[in-house]
């Protein structure tokens, strides 16, 4: 499609072994996509609020993260449904 924008989010904390594959992937990603404009990568920590405004601008989004739901190794894609059923709930309770 031209002119889609993708905003491909790394987060893990990569003082954690297995859980810094989210920045990790998003380094690579950056790495191959260049200066492409119709792509932009952020690596972080943990999803937070600051990144609504990201979010809003690109047409799609996509989360990269471990998960110790899968087996070592595998790859999944999972679609983010919102929830509204946890409000006020800390951020390691919630996905994206």
């Amino acid at each position: 499609m031209p002119g889609m924008t993708v905003l491909i989010v790394g987060y893990g904390n990569p003082l954690r072994g297995d859980d810094g594959l989210g920045p990790a992937i998003a380094r690579a990603a950056a790495e191959m996509l260049g200066d492409r404009a119709a792509a932009r990568v952020v690596e972080c920590h943990q999803l937070t609020p600051e990144l609504a405004e990201d979010l809003a601008a690109v047409s799609r989004a996509i989360f990269v993260d471990a998960s110790v739901d899968a087996a070592p190794g595998e790859v999944s894609a999972v679609s983010v449904i919102p929830d509204s059923s946890a409000p006020g709930s800390f951020s390691h309770h919630l996905t994206p």
